[in-house]
């Protein structure tokens, strides 16, 4: 947990609950690239912004609210809320999962120091709620981040990762190359049904790209070499998305560039990112 203020006024008060999809590349996780993406280019457009985050790598929602951080966290803020909240769940828990996910300590998953993995839908609707509710109890507005899916080299599609099938189907826990979005979608529909919460789909912006590849950005480069976490094109899509809810100002009119940064993918990004004011299926 820390956060960043700003001493103009009219200050945005956000807070980001999340993981490694929030805060990475910054692998130390010590500067959250995506918060601090946002409170960047929300800055350069003149707004002032204060954000603050609770991010930790691997952790589901039941984690996050297991720790009690992110609650202490909106008990305490001096402003006594804040304007939004954008809630980052771990990258599959919306899934249908084996139940092997909870205890192991494969790559990527939470299985040790008491942190248990993600157990899949059930849990995932079940905390969702919980924190919605939490936030809403405080006067804040939630908004949950529907992420977008892992590369196919990935080392959970290998058939010898351990928790690959259902112990008794045997069935991938992904189903198959079609199937994985659609599986993760309807977990995140089912979420916005209990839990009355706002979605930013920002999974779907991803796929548009999967979808209409262009030589500026190669679909490629929004993936580290790991295949599921983003880079740094991929955080600012996301910041990109986040800026636009927050102002409903299209991305293009947020003048920040970050650091060595092609201009002309960057601005490629802003154009699918407005996409979110033109195309129903990617808005709420």
């Amino acid at each position: 947990m820390a956060s960043i203020h700003s001493t103009e006024r009219q200050t945005y008060h956000l807070l980001f609950l999340g993981n490694s999809f929030t805060f990475m590349p910054d692998k130390s996780n010590t500067h959250p690239v995506t918060p601090l993406l946002v409170k960047k280019l929300l800055e350069s457009k003149g707004f002032s912004v204060e954000i603050d985050w609770v991010t930790a790598g691997g952790h589901t929602l039941q984690n996050h609210y297991d720790e009690g951080i992110f609650e202490k966290h909106l008990n305490d803020h001096e402003n006594g809320y804040y304007d939004y909240v954008f809630i980052q769940p771990y990258s599959i828990e919306a899934l249908e999962l084996p139940s092997c996910f909870i205890t192991t300590q494969g790559p990527g998953v939470k299985g040790k120091e008491g942190h248990d993995g993600p157990e899949g839908r059930e849990m995932f609707l079940k905390y969702g709620k919980i924190l919605v509710d939490l936030v809403h109890a405080h006067g804040s507005k939630p908004i949950v981040i529907q992420p977008w899916i892992y590369q196919q080299g990935h080392a959970w599609f290998n058939e010898k990762f351990v928790c690959h099938d259902f112990p008794d189907t045997h069935e991938a826990w992904y189903g198959n190359s079609t199937d994985y979005e659609a599986l993760l979608d309807q977990g995140y529909i089912d979420l916005r049904k209990e839990a009355r919460v706002e979605l930013l789909k920002v999974g779907l912006f991803w796929k548009y790209m999967r979808d209409n590849p262009s030589d500026t950005l190669p679909m490629s480069l929004m993936y580290q070499e790991d295949h599921y976490h983003p880079t740094e094109l991929g955080a600012l899509l996301t910041a990109y998305l986040e800026v636009q809810r927050i102002t409903h100002l299209p991305a293009d009119q947020f003048p920040f560039l970050p650091d060595g940064m092609d201009p002309k993918q960057a601005n490629y990004l802003a154009k699918v990112a407005m996409r979110y004011f033109t195309t129903t299926a990617l808005a709420q």
